[in-house]
């Protein structure tokens, strides 16, 4: 890095520290809950909030009877957050001088959170983060410029007691882009799940990358069929990976799908859902024998909504759907939110709702009214089917060049107000009840060719007729 552009940064970051410098959010705000875990007793949650055209980094939790929520005067977001000791560490992108910087943050209960850019001369971007002992192994991509054009994994090992990184390792395909989705544990052996494109430009699959604690690259493996497969979240379980995302289904639409890999076997089982448009997956955890996916799309013609199902394991290559229910909300379409495996949420309007293991409900804003959650038993055996011709490749990994990496700390921070809301979750029975001014609409549009096309052909019979009558 030039000594020219290092100096910009580190202006730029003066300027950060200064308020009265430093454009401010104001009152009004737009929260955008992109994470919510459960952690302990505590929920922990973050993303962004907007201002006007700008974005900042938003984090907080709730245990108890405290609830606080921050935002850090610096344009970016945060994407996933962990647990590790007393302290709640956060993951992200920072943008410094319009350059994305890996962001990472720490809030312990009674003090304001921590913030440190790690930033390099080259486009960085936080995606995930593993607690282990002292250290934090911070997961991303790197763009590279030279001698291609090109994204890659990065993983690197932060002491967040000193500060500093202790190491770090690049990894990439020969060709084309790498991203990394999470970063798990599997016993002494770290995983980082992804998607690459190592196959075709236009092609991706699920990538799956093992590496020891001191950076050694064990195995690698890319699993995925003739489309695009894009992963979300995954868990370990008995040596078992479950992955969730989407894949380009039959209609050439997103279609979500949860497959169960084996590193030396393959794929065990694999399960697509589709429904009349964008179906996605977003979050898989695991409560004793059973699994809890997270869906959400349009599975009805026309009609969007979060769809939860229960899957439990009845033999190593079965998965048995116990039930499905459909999320409805008194504020707003419920979502469901990325949960680290830790539990059932979902947010509406400004509601963050814990739904599993507890149910509670936090809300970001003032004076809000109770929240209710209906769960509507949902018949979703005709939403899925079993998908061929998934191949696994092996060894499309390599490690590339490092990035020369600095830190700084950001020191600004703001409060955001939120606090605990009063939730009742009722479980019911769906009714598809058909809306007769929208099957009407439906109608007119589908059978607008007819109209069109109906009386020209009677017009051209009236014609052919009366002339043939003169004759």
């Amino acid at each position: 890095m030039t000594a020219m552009r290092r100096g910009a940064i580190l202006l730029v970051l003066l300027v950060l520290t200064l308020p009265s410098l430093y454009s401010q959010p104001g009152q009004h705000y737009v929260p955008e809950i992109l994470f919510a875990n459960v952690e302990g007793e505590a929920v922990v949650f973050g993303g962004f909030i907007k201002s006007g055209r700008q974005s900042f980094p938003l984090l907080g939790f709730s245990s108890g009877a405290t609830c606080k929520a921050y935002f850090l005067q610096i344009q970016g977001y945060l994407l996933n957050a962990a647990a590790h000791g007393d302290s709640f560490f956060f993951a992200g992108t920072a943008y410094l001088e319009d350059l994305p910087a890996i962001l990472l943050a720490q809030l312990r209960n009674g003090e304001e959170p921590q913030a440190t850019v790690i930033y390099s001369d080259t486009p960085l971007y936080g995606v995930d983060l593993l607690p282990m002992n002292n250290a934090l192994y911070i997961t991303g991509y790197v763009h590279r410029y030279s001698p291609v054009a090109e994204l890659d994994i990065i993983v690197l090992k932060y002491n967040y007691t000193t500060g500093k990184v202790e190491d770090l390792i690049v990894l990439g395909s020969t060709a084309f882009d790498d991203y990394p989705k999470r970063i798990l544990l599997d016993e002494e052996n770290i995983v980082i799940i992804g998607d690459t494109y190592s196959y075709l430009v236009s092609q991706s699959d699920i990538l799956i990358v093992k590496i020891k604690q001191d950076f050694t690259l064990i195995s690698d493996i890319a699993i995925g069929g003739a489309g695009l497969e894009n992963v979300e979240d995954a868990l370990i379980y008995n040596d078992t990976l479950f992955v969730i995302g989407t894949t380009l289904g039959k209609d050439g639409t997103a279609d979500a799908f949860i497959a169960r890999i084996s590193e030396k076997e393959g794929v065990l089982s694999l399960l697509v859902f589709t429904g009349y448009g964008h179906e996605f997956a977003t979050s898989v955890s695991r409560f004793k024998n059973s699994y809890l996916l997270a869906l959400h799309g349009e599975f009805e013609e026309e009609k969007k909504f979060t769809l939860i199902l229960n899957y439990t394991l009845v033999t190593p290559l079965d998965l048995k759907l116990q039930s499905a229910f459909i999320v409805n909300s008194s504020a707003d379409d419920a979502t469901p939110l990325k949960s680290h495996n830790t539990g059932l949420i979902v947010k509406t309007s400004n509601f963050i709702a814990e739904l599993y293991p507890e149910e509670k409900a936090l809300c970001l804003g003032e004076n809000c009214p109770p929240l209710v959650l209906s769960l509507l038993h949902y018949n979703a055996s005709n939403l899925f089917y079993t998908p061929y011709g998934w191949r696994l490749t092996r060894s499309i990994i390599a490690t590339k060049e490092k990035p020369k990496l600095y830190t700084i700390e950001i020191n600004q921070i703001s409060k955001v107000y939120v606090s605990s809301a009063n939730l009742s979750v009722n479980i019911q029975l769906y009714v598809n009840r058909i809306d007769i001014v929208r099957e009407i609409i439906k109608f007119i549009r589908r059978s607008t060719p007819l109209v069109i096309f109906i009386p020209m052909i009677v017009a051209t019979i009236l014609v052919v007729y009366m002339s043939r009558k003169r004759r």
